[in-house]
């Protein structure tokens, strides 16, 4: 039986149609876009959906994933990475219009792409107030040095997609020695509640 109230800061998706969708485009439509040959290496790059160079594979896409929003970030996470303790900073996108609009990004659908197992994990973490600071100009929140943090929960991006909070502070950690990890993490449109989300969700919900 399920349970009608899961944890709101993450929790697994059966999706995958979706993941198959979004691999299909990802070698030429995203990737080239993600790790541009002038500028190499990144761990992490932002793009919005309608410069990835197909106008109506994007158009499509979005109709027939009508909760996923413009934006989405690539992260290639190389081996042994940690990255601090955040919480996740503004998105911009077009809206469909000429006119820019920003919000905090709220909620994210993470999707696996490559090497993607229990090597990698998200932890998630319950801070003191005030113990953050937001840098600019992507209004990203860091923990600041020296102060505590009391681990709530965890996930390994691995088959299914995971729907979850990057407001809840969270880092990643990949423990390989030597494989890079590759994935999606598609930002939700702002419109959308989680109690929204997890009805839309119910019958794919893996927990």
């Amino acid at each position: 039986m399920k349970n009608n109230t899961p944890d709101k800061f993450f929790v697994e998706i059966f999706y995958p149609e979706l993941v198959n969708d979004v691999k299909k485009i990802f070698k030429d439509h995203i990737f080239p876009y993600a790790e541009p040959k002038d500028k190499p290496g990144k761990s992490l790059r932002y793009l919005i959906v309608n410069n990835l160079g197909d106008e109506n594979l994007s158009k499509n896409l979005l109709k027939k994933y009508d909760f996923l929003s413009e934006h989405l970030l690539v992260f290639r996470l190389p081996p042994q990475l940690v990255t601090p303790i955040h919480t996740d900073g503004i998105v911009n996108d077009s809206a469909g219009t000429e006119q820019l609009r920003a919000w905090r990004r709220h909620f994210s659908l993470n999707i696996p792409i490559k090497n993607c197992d229990e090597l990698t994990k998200t932890e998630f973490f319950k801070v003191q107030e005030n113990s953050m600071f937001e840098d600019q100009p992507t209004h990203t929140t860091w923990l600041k040095a020296g102060e505590l943090a009391e681990k709530i929960g965890e996930y390994c991006l691995k088959d299914n997609p995971v729907l979850m909070n990057p407001q809840i502070p969270h880092k990643i950690t990949n423990y390989s020695r030597d494989i890079y990890r590759i994935s999606v993490s598609w930002t939700i449109k702002p419109d959308w509640s989680w109690e929204q989300l997890i009805k839309h969700f119910y019958n794919r919900l893996m927990y």
